[in-house]
C-alpha cells in the first residue's frame, strides 16, 4: 500500500515538472509574438514622433526667422543712429543738435521702421537725451538704469536687454542698446514684443503647434501663446510645464526631446535665435500615442489568449505520451549514476542484480544469489582501503539495519575504494513488515570522488575566506549590531575595556548606551556632529538608498576615529531593521590624507599664480611694444635716410615677432587657467581666406616662396563655428610653414567632406605642405612643448618656440578635433586636420583662386610667387 502511494506521488511531481515546461514553451512563444509586435508598434511610434517633429520644427524655424528678421530691422536701425551720434560727438555737436537729431530719428523710425516704438533715448555728452521730449522726473538717474549699465558691458555691441511691460500702453517690451565710441555714451531704443507675440499665437491657431514660446537665456518667457505666461521667469518656478522643459533644455544639446508632464505626452522642438534666445515649439502629443498604446495592449491581450489556448490544448493531448517518456529517462539517468544496484530480501538473505558495472565485483558474485550479508561483507572488504573498511563492514551488518531505518527509509556512509576513490554505499527502503521492520532494501553503491574533491575545496575556500573576513573584522575597535525596530544591541567585538565598563551588561535602550558611550570619548570639537550621526531616529531616511554611511571625528585623546553605520537586515518593504555600528582607528590615514591635500592646494595655488603672472606680464608688455611699434612707424614715415630705414624696418620685424610670442603667451596662461573658450558664430569662408591669404602672402614673398592655394570649388561659402580660433590656427601653421621653409613652396589646400549623420554638417579639411627643413623623429615628441625650441640644424638658425603649436593642438581639442603630423627631414612637412563646421548657406565658394589674382592685379600687387595648383 506505502509503495503505491509512493508511486503515485512521484507520478503527481513529475507531471507537475512537465507543466512546467509547457508554462515555459508557452511564455517563449508569447514573447517571440510580443516581441514582434513591440518592434512593429516602435516603427509606428517612430513614424509618428518623426513627423510631430517635422512640424514642429517648422513652426519653430519659422516663428524664429521671423523674429530674427524683426529684431534685424530694430538693430540695424539702432546701427545707423548710433554710427551717426559717434560722427556727431567727433565734430563736437551741441547738446540742442543732438536732441534734434534724435527726435528726428525718432520720428524717421516710428513712421517708416518700427510703428509701435517709443522712439530713441540715450545718455549722452554727460546728460539725458530723449527722442520723443520726454521730461524726466528729477529723481530719475538714467545711469543706473539697465539700459545704461547692460551695454556698457559690451562695448561695441548691440545690447538686447530683458523684457518688460510699459506701465502705460501695457505693452510688453524690448529695450536694444549700443554705446558709443567714447565709451560712456550710450543709444537705445525700445521695441515692442506685440508683434512676436501675435506670431506665437497665429502659430497655434494654425494648428502647427500646441504651444509656442520664446525664451532668453536666462529662461524668461518673452512671448507665449498663452499672453498670461509672457514675463515668467521658469528658473523660479516649481513643478510647471515651463520648469521641466527649460530643465531638460539646460541638460540636453539636441533640437527635440520628449517630456511627460501630469499624465501628458509632450514633444518639444527649439530653434536657436540671437543672443541665445531660444524659440520653443510644443505638441501634444497624448491622444496620438494613447491610441498606439490601447492598439498595443489589445494586440498582445490576443495573442497571449490564442497562444495559451493552444498550449493548453497541446499540453493535454500529450500528457500522458510525455510524462512516460520522462519516467523512463529519469529511471535510466539513475542507474547511469550508480556503479552497483542490487535488491535485497532481508527475510531469504538473497538478492537480485539490477546492475553492476564493477567487473572484479561481477567475477566474484558469480552467478549465486543467496547468502546475500557474506557475499556483501566480501565484495566490499576487496574493493575497499583498509582506511575505511571497518567503517564500511559495519556500515553493511544487516543486524544493526532496523535499528539505523526505524525513522527514515535511507541511509548513507562515504569510503574510500582500494583505488583511492571516494564512494558512497547506501540503503534504501523499499519494503517493510506489519511491526516496521525492513523486510527488502536497494544497496546502491556511486562513484563521487569528483564531488568529494570539490567539497573538499570548497571547505577549504570556506576557510580561507572565514580567515580573511576575521582579518577584515580586525581592523574595527568595536563592533555592536543593533535592532532599529526593538532599540536593543548586540556586541561583537570590543577592544577597548573603557567601552565595555561603559555599555555595562545590558544590551537594551540602544540609542541611550550610544550617545552615553560617544559623549563620553568625544572630542568636545566634534560632538555635536557625533550625536547628529548617531541619531537613530533619522537611520530609516539616511540610510535609504544606501547601504552604508560614515562620519569621522577625533575622541578625547586627539586621536581621529571613523564611525560607520552599515545595513545588516531590511524587511519585504525595504525599510530598515538591523544596522552594525562599528569605529575604526584612521589616525595615520587621516594625517597622511591632510598632508596630500595641503600638497595639492599648495601647487594648484602656485599654478594659478604662475597663469596669472603671465597673463599680467602679457598684458603689461604688449603696451610698451605697441607704443615702440607706434614710433617706429613715425620714423618710417618721415625718415628719408636708408640706413635708419633698415634699422628701423629690423625693429619692425622684431617688434611684431614679439607682439606674436607675447599674444601666444597670453593665450597659454588663458588655456591653463580653464578660460580659453570656443565661441561659434556665423561666418563667410571667403573673408576668413582673404585674411590669410593677405596674412601670409607678404611673408611668403620676402622669401621668394610659392604660395600655392588648392580650395575646393564647391566648399559651401557660409559656415557656423569660432572663425576668430580657425584662423589662429591656421595662422600658426601657414607661419611656420613659411619660417622653416627656405626655398620652394608652401601648399595650402580645402577641402571637404559631408557628415552623413547630419546633412546640416561638413568636416572642413585643412592641409599645409611646406618644402621646408622638415623635422626628425627623434624630435617629433617635442613639436608640442611648451617654451621649447627645434633646432633641426646648427647651420639653420629659425627663430620662435613651440607655443604656437601647443596653443594649436589645444585650441583642436576643444573643436573635437587633432593634429596630425607627416614630416620627412630634408624635404618637408606637411600638417592637417579635420574640422566640423554647421552649414549656413550651401552657395558654393568658387573660384577664389583667379578671384584672389584679379584683386591683387588691380592693386598693383600681383607677383609670380603666387600660383595655382595648375601654375
Amino acid at each position: 500500500m506505502k509503495d503505491r502511494l509512493k508511486d503515485k506521488i512521484n507520478t503527481v511531481s513529475e507531471e507537475k515538472r512537465f507543466s512546467k515546461r509547457y508554462v515555459m514553451l508557452t511564455l517563449m512563444i508569447i514573447a517571440f509574438f510580443v516581441t514582434i509586435i513591440m518592434v512593429y508598434y516602435n516603427l509606428l511610434y517612430n513614424e509618428k514622433r518623426t513627423n510631430i517633429i517635422k512640424s514642429g520644427e517648422m513652426a519653430a524655424n519659422n516663428s524664429a526667422d521671423q523674429l530674427d528678421k524683426y529684431l534685424s530691422t530694430n538693430i540695424d536701425s539702432l546701427k545707423l543712429t548710433a554710427y551717426t551720434l559717434d560722427g556727431m560727438l567727433d565734430e563736437n555737436k551741441s547738446d540742442e543738435e543732438i536732441q534734434d537729431f534724435l527726435v528726428g530719428q525718432s520720428t524717421a523710425i516710428r513712421s517708416a521702421v518700427i510703428e509701435n516704438s517709443t522712439g530713441l533715448y540715450g545718455y549722452i555728452n554727460g546728460r539725458f537725451f530723449s527722442g520723443t521730449n520726454w521730461e524726466p522726473p528729477e529723481d530719475y538717474v538714467a545711469t543706473v538704469r539697465p539700459w545704461y549699465l547692460k551695454p556698457l558691458e559690451n562695448p561695441g555691441q548691440i545690447t538686447i536687454l530683458d523684457p518688460y511691460v510699459d506701465v502705460q500702453s501695457g505693452n510688453t517690451m524690448l529695450a536694444l542698446g549700443k554705446t558709443l565710441k567714447d565709451g560712456v555714451s550710450v543709444v537705445s531704443v525700445d521695441v515692442s514684443l506685440d508683434q512676436v507675440q501675435k506670431l506665437m499665437e497665429d502659430a497655434v491657431a494654425s494648428g502647427d503647434s500646441d504651444i509656442e514660446m520664446i525664451l532668453n537665456d536666462k529662461g524668461v518667457v518673452v512671448a507665449h501663446s498663452d499672453r498670461s505666461e509672457v514675463g515668467k521667469d521658469y528658473n523660479t518656478e516649481y513643478d510647471t510645464l515651463g520648469s521641466n522643459i527649460l530643465s531638460q533644455l539646460h541638460g540636453n544639446n539636441t533640437d527635440s526631446f520628449e517630456i511627460h508632464f501630469q499624465g501628458s505626452h509632450y514633444i518639444v522642438y527649439v530653434a536657436e535665435i540671437r543672443n541665445s534666445w531660444r524659440c520653443i515649439s510644443i505638441n501634444d502629443a497624448t491622444s496620438v500615442f494613447s491610441s498606439l498604446s490601447l492598439l498595443l495592449a489589445v494586440t498582445i491581450a490576443v495573442v497571449i489568449a490564442v497562444v495559451v489556448i493552444i498550449s493548453i490544448i497541446m499540453a493535454r493531448s500529450n500528457r500522458r505520451r510525455l510524462i512516460a517518456e520522462h519516467l523512463s529517462t529519469q529511471l535510466s539517468s539513475t542507474s547511469d549514476i550508480y556503479i552497483s544496484m542490487h535488491e535485497i530480501d532481508f527475510l531469504k538473505d538473497t538478492f537480485s542484480e539490477v546492475r553492476n558495472s564493477k567487473a572484479g565485483a561481477i567475477e566474484m558474485i558469480g552467478k549465486n544469489r543467496n547468502n546475500c550479508q557474506q557475499t556483501i561483507r566480501t565484495v566490499m572488504d576487496h574493493f575497499c582501503d583498509p582506511i575505511s573498511k571497518n567503517d564500511l563492514l559495519d556500515f553493511v551488518d544487516f543486524s544493526k539495519l532496523d535499528n539505523r531505518l526505524k525513522d527514515s527509509n535511507t541511509i548513507t556512509m562515504e569510503f574510500l575504494s582500494a583505488e583511492k576513490q571516494w564512494r558512497r554505499a547506501r540503503f534504501i527502503v523499499s519494503g517493510r513488515l506489519p511491526d516496521g521492520r525492513v523486510s527488502r532494501a536497494m544497496y546502491l553503491v556511486e562513484d563521487i570522488d569528483e564531488e568529494r574533491r570539490r567539497r573538499e575545496k570548497s571547505l577549504e575556500e570556506i576557510n580561507i575566506l572565514n580567515t580573511r573576513i576575521s582579518s577584515i573584522a580586525n581592523i574595527y575597535m568595536t563592533a555592536h549590531e543593533l535592532d532599529v525596530a526593538t532599540d536593543t544591541f548586540s556586541e561583537m567585538k570590543t577592544d577597548s575595556r573603557n567601552i565595555s565598563d561603559l555599555i555595562g551588561r545590558t544590551r537594551k535602550d540602544a540609542q541611550g548606551t550610544l550617545n552615553r558611550v560617544m559623549e563620553t570619548v568625544c572630542d568636545e570639537s566634534c560632538i555635536d556632529d557625533v550625536m547628529r550621526f548617531i541619531d537613530l531616529s533619522t537611520l530609516q531616511e539616511r540610510l535609504k538608498y544606501v547601504d552604508t554611511i560614515i562620519i569621522e571625528y577625533m575622541n578625547k585623546d586627539k586621536v581621529w576615529r571613523r564611525g560607520r553605520f552599515v545595513v545588516s537586515g531590511r524587511d519585504e518593504t525595504g525599510s530598515l531593521t538591523r544596522v552594525l555600528w562599528l569605529t575604526e582607528d584612521i589616525d595615520n590615514e587621516k594625517k597622511e590624507r591632510d598632508m596630500i591635500i595641503e600638497m595639492s592646494e599648495r601647487a594648484i595655488a602656485a599654478n594659478q599664480a604662475k597663469s596669472s603672472f603671465l597673463s599680467n606680464m602679457s598684458h603689461e608688455i604688449r603696451t610698451p611694444i605697441n607704443a615702440v611699434l607706434g614710433m617706429n612707424e613715425m620714423i618710417l614715415r618721415e625718415c628719408d635716410d636708408k640706413t635708419i630705414l633698415a634699422y628701423s624696418d629690423s625693429i619692425r620685424t622684431a617688434g611684431h615677432t614679439l607682439l606674436e610670442l607675447v599674444n601666444d603667451i597670453l593665450d597659454f596662461s588663458k588655456i591653463e587657467a580653464g578660460k580659453m573658450e570656443i565661441i561659434p558664430a556665423e561666418y563667410a569662408l571667403s573673408s576668413m581666406l582673404n585674411d590669410l591669404v593677405n596674412l601670409i602672402q607678404p611673408r611668403a614673398d620676402e622669401k621668394l616662396l610659392s604660395l600655392i592655394l588648392d580650395f575646393d570649388k564647391d566648399i559651401p561659402g557660409k559656415l557656423f563655428g569660432d572663425e576668430v580660433r580657425i584662423k589662429q590656427i591656421i595662422t600658426n601653421i601657414l607661419t611656420n610653414a613659411v619660417k622653416y621653409t627656405e626655398k620652394g613652396s608652401v601648399v595650402f589646400t580645402l577641402r571637404y567632406e559631408k557628415d552623413e549623420a547630419e546633412p546640416d554638417y561638413i568636416y572642413l579639411k585643412v592641409s599645409v605642405k611646406d618644402t621646408g627643413i622638415g623635422i626628425k623623429k627623434e624630435n617629433m615628441d617635442r613639436l608640442f612643448s611648451e617654451f621649447e625650441r627645434i633646432e633641426e640644424d646648427k647651420n639653420r638658425h629659425v627663430e620662435g618656440t613651440g607655443l604656437g603649436m601647443s596653443i594649436t593642438r589645444t585650441l583642436l581639442n576643444m573643436m573635437d578635433s587633432s593634429l596630425d603630423v607627416d614630416s620627412v627631414y630634408g624635404l618637408g612637412s606637411k600638417f592637417s586636420f579635420r574640422l566640423r563646421q554647421r552649414v549656413i548657406d550651401w552657395e558654393p565658394l568658387g573660384d577664389y583662386e583667379t578671384a584672389y589674382r584679379q584683386t591683387l592685379k588691380e592693386l598693383g600687387k600681383y607677383k609670380e610667387s603666387f600660383s595655382a595648383p595648375d601654375a
